[in-house]
């Protein structure tokens, strides 16, 4: 239960409010006469509530909003503040969209839509977008400050130039947003323009900005020959109402000095603080009053600033002419009449910096750097001190003096020297307003040639969004006079900046008085600068007029803040205790200090306690919670912890850890990079843990700790960061060197005695080490805390609440189980130590400070089995390696591949402990068997540990693994790494293997060889050699190809690592000499078998077969030329009988003693028909040698003979070539291997159909498998987890062959001969793969046609007696079955044939459709080039004249819709047959052609039934002319080719009957346009 209460800053009158909501903002109005007060609850209601403090009490809250009004304003308020341009206003923003609204309270309406004149006023559409949706608003005394949803912020001011608005003053311009049609408009700042705004708090006259940590998104940089209107800091260098403002500060400041003096008299102090630093007096200003007024734009005394420019220009280039020259310019430059202020808006001031630049131009050559001089002489005075080499560089080369903040301890100018810029400086006076970030990130790109990023924080960046936690930047601007700014001066700020001394304080929240401000860390400290004239920006000792920088609160010993106020001149600290304390200022001795303020002592019975601070002007509200003892205590634990770790992060391991300080290699490097960011996980996640739990206060919500849902994330951190401590320890490197120790010694002192209670005088060389405990020693701390919130919980016994101490315990049981492991690691860390102190040179190859020594042979006693007398054997067990160390000798062998067999023998032999390494076996002897079970405990909690972490939960090593290892005696892996999984100390696997030569195997391994699927590269001089494929006993075995460093290729089967089967090689480079392909069979690595080579220069294609390497036996050959001839090869030439036809369709056919040379008897026929007969010697176009018989033909004219369709030759072609049914016999061989079958076993027998189809299953789960293994090697995954059902073996047992059986069948083919895990897929794709390389290459010819269309058949035949092996039911091969239970829906027939080429044809022709059709294309190329003159010519006339051509009867002569036939129409007649049969090419099979050709037939009887009657019938002598005109309107390519590929390859059956009819007319149509005349 929430309450809240008022309290007023003067008496402290309290007022109780008891209020049914919960405030998340108040704010008091500053312009009412009555005191008012407005609320915003977290329900995004606001109420006005009237307090009365001198009436005692309050009156009842009133809603200002009517939720039940349909209003922008109905679904809530987002946030509001008072406007200060008009009486009774708030500026209101809309829960949903964000609107900004302008409300006058009294009235109780909107007065303006604010987001309007927003719009109107921006510039660019993305500003637009963004800028019409608010999150926040703050207001000051005159001016506001918004902050869009996209965390950009935007200013309106009631003066323009003021520097609280956040931009550079531009001019009195009457179009500004501020002053346009007396409107309220405000405008975004645009130097953070891309930079995250998380919230903002406005005093009187400044603003300070949480923003969140990231590198902003910068500007273009300034352009050289730019001029500049104001300096980084904002300030206007021509405006002369910032001079009237600066002024007035000089009297202000001095004003507050005599005050201040006259407080200190009697303690004065020697020197000043910062403030007296920026204090300007008087007209004659010190060296360092001028440097310091040089670097910010402004100089009061013109000979100091001429002193001051000669002084930075003095180690430039002289002037041409000489010094004294160039002193004169710059003399005359400065030496002007002065002007008074008022007059002309001029000043020795702007005398001297408009003077600045033309002095700079007239230095010719030796002032080329003065752009760059202008910009590091501004850059250097900005509060951003950016640790980046490239500026420091530029701020050297310059002999600039650094800040304030950096002179203190960050110079490095004497480590630069000057830069020289080539480019010219040339001022203009172009206007240029830019943010100083802009200008050194560029200068910093321009160096670095990195991106535009610049950090103003330090290195760290452990809080950043993105790494999961918080950690934002302090970013301030508006009026410093009383150090409000918080930079180390008293200037004001015109534009944003950060305050870089809180950059890595991890600020949470800030709240600003009238001027001062304070911020909270995550860690519970406060921080506070400004005014301090009452103590209220640093509470401690005498008090001050500002504090120019943040300074840190000393709370009471054990408090923790968790909210802070600022309000008027006071600051309110509420601590985790649930205690306020304020500031106040001692009158009489004028010191500050802390007072406890007691307002809750009647309370102390409550459950209730502060939770937050609320307050402006004269009142502030304190908001009460329920609360519960210890978690308020742990939450301070929490944040004081996270303050140990900072502090020892940010003061000691930063320093420690940089590797910047060593000069030489740091032996210690690695480790400390460890621990650093070791220290960097744990800071993160605990600083993570304090964000979450800062809302909790009571046992209710203490579920939600964040150490409960992340206790894996806790554990994980601690350990690590020991593991890194050790790892420091082991090799002593927390010992301190001398400089370290000087440097370090006093903040390590400080923090022990601090921050941990400890005496750390007499710690001497170890005190890093005992500060490097503290965060897991500390650790305990919070846990205690744990425990505390557990007993109390229990003590309560409410359920819920005793659920969640079950939670708390079991993590403070798990951390402390973890506390336990890691201080015995920690002792094993210190065994560890000494053993490497006095290991001695002998172990250095192992020593590594990551190593712990887990067992000693010479501690717990072990010997080696079978080993000498004279022999010694030292057994050392490490963390991660098993150490054998001889006389002279040491060898290591990795835990990760160790084994241990222990086997319970007897005698003896049961004090023996084996241990299996990948290249050895050694067996260890123990004296007792408390000695073995030691060493095999601690064996296998070391292997364990190595293979799966600390934290393994197994028992004993797995027997397969997974790991590396290096061979170093195996003699054919002597050098090679192995990676990937074993077994029993054998590579046994998936795995890869990389040999010192350059070899490298990826895949699967049995027993140390290659077995199954893996990649073999070989490197040699010319290239790389690939092998992959099936491996077995490492030989390649099965499928797989080999691509040689030579450019050959090889893809097929082998046997023994050999080419073995079917298989295809690709010598040479294509069109290069020595080019050969050859697809064929392979034994032992020879071409041995049926094979098909293509020379590609030669031009010669050779089918047949061949004997190693050689042709030998039956075969035909074909040149590019078309000189085709068969016969018996021997050694590569053809002997003995043959046939050759020339390219002039010359035939010979007789004996041969070599391609083209004739020996002995033979017949030369020629292309007219003579021929000789007799004997032939020589060659047929070279002195051909003839003694015979001549016989001519003698030609008879025969005007109707019909066109020749081949030659006589044509016929004869095949006779002493490879029978079809010999070819391709080892593509089939190899299918019924991989299947496990005996071919003589596929034989259609139904007996042996179960047989083939387990054997089938078999294969298919194997291919999925092996698709699975390929996938890992970046192969496309054979559909893996898609079977599609055919891993189900179907019903094959049915004999009765009906169209559902039928259909079963199709569907099953259909995905058999497409899916990739089929062996049928795989069997289709290398015989269609053959016959397309066979006869679908550049070198095809047609006199190959009959080979084609017989090496098909035969494809077929032996397809089909594999289905029928498979489905019983189907006919046997030259048989058909009719189907007539069921009519075919797609053709409308009443019975289905089922035959051979019906069954095979559709899966198999579309895939070399294109080769086979390209071949009768080639052979009846004349007739067809015929056809289509004629075809194109007639086409060209009207439908009259081709109608009265063809002879088609006139009763045709019409529409289709009953008008008659027009002259001038074409095209018109028999639409619907002409498109039907133009589908005759989209087909494949010769059934779906003859398909065709019937739906033609059907469409010309309808039409011929429309026009003459339902009971009309065609005759032959009305269908043929019509049919024809068909045929010339469809115009189908090649028709002549199309109908002899359906002659040859369909079913004779099919025939008989109507298709058969059909089929004959379409022919007779073809032959008979060759035989019109071509005229019409």
């Amino acid at each position: 239960m929430t309450s809240c209460q008022i309290f007023q800053l003067d008496n402290w009158t309290q007022s109780p409010l008891g209020l049914a909501l919960e405030p998340r903002k108040i704010q008091i109005g500053r312009h009412d006469t009555q005191p008012t007060t407005f609320l915003l609850d977290t329900l995004d209601r606001l109420w006005r509530l009237r307090t009365d403090f001198q009436a005692q009490g309050t009156a009842e809250p009133e809603e200002l909003l009517d939720p039940t009004e349909a209003s922008e304003l109905s679904e809530g308020v987002a946030d509001f503040c008072e406007f200060p341009g008009q009486t009774a206003t708030l500026i209101l923003i809309s829960r949903r969209q964000g609107r900004l609204l302008l409300y006058d309270y009294e009235k109780r309406e909107v007065v303006q839509d604010l987001s309007r004149n927003l719009r109107e006023s921006t510039d660019s559409p993305v500003r637009r977008a963004c800028a019409t949706a608010f999150r926040s608003c703050q207001s000051g005394q005159d001016h506001v400050i918004l902050v869009d949803r996209e965390g950009q912020v935007w200013s309106w001011c009631s003066e323009e130039g003021q520097p609280q608005s956040g931009r550079v003053a531009r001019g009195h311009d009457e179009s500004s947003p501020e002053t346009r049609r007396g409107s309220v408009a405000f405008t975004q700042i645009e130097c953070m323009d891309s930079i995250r705004v998380v919230s903002v708090r406005c005093g009187l006259d400044f603003n300070v900005a949480l923003i969140e940590h990231g590198v902003p998104s910068l500007r273009p940089p300034i352009e050289e020959g730019v001029e500049r209107v104001s300096c980084p800091l904002g300030l206007p260098l021509d405006d002369p109402r910032a001079r009237l403002r600066r002024s007035v500060t000089v009297q202000e400041r001095s004003q507050e000095e005599a005050e201040v003096n006259l407080r200190k008299k009697k303690q004065q102090q020697q020197g000043q603080d910062q403030d007296q630093d920026s204090a300007i007096s008087s007209q004659t200003s010190s060296p360092k009053q001028v440097e310091r007024l040089a670097q910010s734009g402004m100089y009061i005394n013109p000979a100091d600033a001429l002193k001051y420019l000669s002084q930075q220009l003095s180690w430039m280039t002289p002037h041409p002419e000489g010094e004294e020259a160039a002193a004169a310019t710059i003399a005359a430059i400065t030496e002007r009449p002065k002007t008074h202020p008022g007059a002309d808006g001029v000043d020795d001031l702007e005398v001297v910096n408009n003077g600045l630049y033309r002095a700079t131009s007239a230095m010719a050559d030796g002032v080329k750097l003065v752009g760059r001089t202008m910009s590091n002489l501004s850059a250097s005075f900005s509060s951003s001190t950016e640790k980046d080499p490239a500026l420091s560089e530029d701020r050297a080369s310059l002999n600039i003096p650094m800040s304030s903040m950096e002179s203190q301890g960050n110079s490095r100018s004497d480590n630069f020297k000057p830069r020289v810029q080539t480019k010219k400086f040339v001022p203009t006076r172009q206007s240029v307003y830019s943010h100083r970030r802009s200008q050194s990130a560029s200068m910093i790109c321009s160096l670095t040639g990195g991106p535009n990023k610049v950090s103003t924080a330090p290195e760290s960046n452990l809080l950043s969004p993105s790494s999961g936690g918080w950690k934002y930047e302090v970013w301030m601007w508006g009026c410093g006079n009383k150090g409000q700014c918080g930079t180390g001066d008293t200037l004001d700020r015109y534009q944003p900046s950060p305050i870089e001394k809180l950059a890595d304080k991890c600020i949470l929240k800030l709240s600003c008085g009238s001027a001062h401000c304070l911020a909270l860390s995550s860690f519970g400290t406060v921080y506070g600068w400004g005014d301090n004239s009452r103590g209220q920006a640093h509470p401690k000792g005498l008090s001050s007029q500002s504090c120019v920088t943040p300074k840190l609160f000393e709370l009471p010993r054990g408090e923790t803040a968790c909210d802070i106020l600022a309000v008027l001149s006071t600051s309110l600290i509420l601590t985790d205790s649930g205690k306020i304390y304020k500031s106040e200022l001692h009158e009489e001795s004028q010191t500050a200090f802390l007072n406890f303020l007691p307002l809750y002592e009647v309370h102390d019975q409550s459950l209730t306690i502060p939770k937050a601070l609320f307050a402006q002007d004269k009142s502030f509200f304190v908001l009460n919670e329920a609360f519960d003892k210890f978690v308020r205590e742990f939450r301070s634990l929490e944040k004081r912890y996270l303050g140990k770790l900072h502090q020892i992060l940010y003061r000691v391991v930063e320093f420690y850890c940089d590797k910047s300080r060593h000069k030489h290699v740091d032996p210690f490097s690695e480790e400390k990079e460890h621990l650093l960011e070791a220290l960097k996980s744990l800071f993160r996640l605990v600083a993570r843990s304090v964000a979450k739990n800062s809302v909790i206060s009571c046992l209710e919500k203490a579920c939600n700790l964040f150490c409960l849902d992340n206790i894996e994330d806790f554990e994980q951190a601690l350990a690590k960061y020991h593991d890194a401590y050790c790892d420091c320890l082991v090799g002593d490197g927390l010992i301190l060197d001398s400089q370290e120790f000087h440097k370090l010694f006093p903040v390590i002192c400080e923090i022990l005695e601090v921050q941990c209670d400890t005496n750390a005088k007499n710690l001497g060389q170890d005190i890093l080490s005992h500060l490097l405990k503290v965060p897991i020693s500390h650790f305990e701390i919070l846990l205690n805390g744990i425990d505390s919130m557990t007993i109390s919980g229990r003590r309560q016994g409410n359920p819920q609440i005793l659920k969640l101490c079950d939670m708390l315990e079991k993590y403070s049981q798990s951390v402390k189980t973890l506390f336990r492991s890691l201080t015995k690691d920690e002792k094993i860390t210190r065994d560890t130590k000494r053993f490497w102190d006095f290991a001695g040179p002998k172990f250095s190859t192992v020593k590594s400070y990551s190593r712990r020594v887990l067992l000693d042979s010479r501690v717990v006693p072990v010997g080696v089995a079978h080993s000498g007398s004279f022999s010694k054997h030292v057994l050392i067990l490490m963390n991660d390696m098993l150490v054998h160390a001889g006389y002279s000798s040491i060898t290591s062998h990795p835990l990760q591949t160790v084994w241990i067999d222990n086997h319970h023998g007897s005698g003896a032999d049961r004090l023996e402990i084996k241990l299996i390494m990948p290249e050895e076996t050694l067996t260890l002897v123990c004296p007792n068997a408390e000695s073995k079970n030691e060493w095999i405990i601690t064996l296998q909690r070391a292997i364990l540990s190595t293979l799966h972490g600390k934290h393994s939960m197994t028992i004993s090593p797995p027997i397969t693994r997974n790991t590396t290892y290096h061979f170093v005696k195996i003699n054919d892996l002597r050098g090679a790494q192995y990676h990937g999984s074993w077994m029993q100390g054998k590579m046994h696997g998936q795995g890869t293997i990389t040999w010192p030569d350059g070899r490298i195997y990826r895949g699967q391994l049995r027993q140390n060889q290659k077995h199954g699927h893996g990649v073999l590269e070989v490197k040699t001089g010319e290239g790389t050699t690939v092998y992959e494929g099936q491996w077995k006993m490492d030989r390649l075995e099965g499928r797989g190809f080999v691509n040689y460093d030579n450019g050959d290729y090889y893809e097929g089967t082998f046997k023994d690592g050999k080419p073995h089967g079917q298989g295809t090689m690709k010598q040479g480079r294509f069109m290069g000499s020595g080019a050969f392909v050859y697809i064929g069979e392979w034994v032992n690595g020879y071409k041995n078998g049926y094979g098909v080579s293509d020379e590609i220069i030669s031009g010669e294609k050779f089918m047949g077969l061949w004997l190693q390497d050689m042709k030998c036996g039956p075969g035909c050959v074909v040149t590019v030329d078309g000189v085709y001839y068969e016969g018996q090869f021997s050694h590569n030439k053809l002997t003995g009988r043959g046939f050759m036809v020339f390219e002039d369709d010359t035939s010979y056919e007789g004996n041969f003693a070599d391609a083209g040379v004739f020996s002995g008897q033979g017949t030369l026929t020629y292309a007219n028909g003579d021929r000789l007969e007799g004997h032939f010697h020589g060659s047929y176009g070279h002195g051909m040698k003839f003694n015979g018989t001549i016989f001519r033909n003698i030609h008879k004219p025969n005007t109707n003979q019909t066109p020749s369709f081949g030659q006589e030759s044509d016929q004869k072609i095949g006779r002493f070539t490879v029978k079809a049914d010999k070819k391709w016999l080892s593509i089939f061989s190899g299918f019924f291997e991989t299947l496990g079958l005996n071919p003589v076993v596929v034989n259609g027998d139904p007996a042996k159909s179960g047989l083939i189809w387990e054997q089938l299953a078999i294969c298919i789960n194997q291919a999925k498998n092996d698709g699975m293994v390929r996938a890992h090697f970046g192969h496309t995954q054979r559909s893996a987890d898609i079977l599609e059902g055919l891993e189900i073996i179907p019903n094959y047992h049915s004999f009765n062959l009906d169209s559902s059986y039928y259909q079963e069948v199709q569907a099953y083919l259909d995905k058999a001969f497409t899916h990739l895990l089929h062996p049928l897929r795989d069997l289709l794709t290398e015989l269609t793969d053959c016959f397309n390389a066979t006869y679908g290459s550049v070198r095809i010819h047609p006199r190959l046609l009959k080979h084609a269309v017989d090496e098909l058949r035969s494809i077929v035949e032996r397809l089909y007696l594999i289905v029928r092996s498979l489905f019983p039911a189907l006919p046997k091969n030259g048989d058909l079955k009719w189907i007539t239970d069921t009519p075919d829906q797609s053709t409308d027939l009443t019975d289905t044939m089922v035959t051979a080429s019906m069954v095979i044809y559709p899966h198999i022709l579309p895939k070399i459709h294109s080769s086979i059709f390209m071949l009768y294309a080639l052979h009846y190329k004349k007739d067809d080039d015929d056809y289509w003159v004629r075809i194109v010519k007639w086409n060209r006339h009207t439908d009259l004249a081709l109608l009265t051509f063809l002879e088609v009867n006139q009763k045709f002569w019409q529409f289709e819709g009953g008008s008659q036939i027009s002259a001038q129409i074409r095209e018109s007649h028999f639409v619907r047959a002409i498109e039907t049969l133009q589908h005759l090419k989209t087909k494949f099979t010769p059934y779906e052609k003859l398909l065709v050709i019937m739906e033609t037939f059907k469409e010309v009887n309808k039409l011929g039934q429309e026009l003459c009657g339902d009971h009309f019938y065609w005759s032959m002598d009305e269908l043929f002319p019509v049919l024809q005109f068909i045929v010339v309107r469809a115009r189908i390519l090649q028709l002549g080719a199309e109908i002899h590929l359906m002659e040859d390859l369909i079913e004779p059956a099919l025939m008989n009957g109507e298709f058969g009819i059909m089929f004959t007319t379409l022919q007779a149509n073809y032959f008979q346009i060759l035989k019109e005349s071509l005229a019409i």
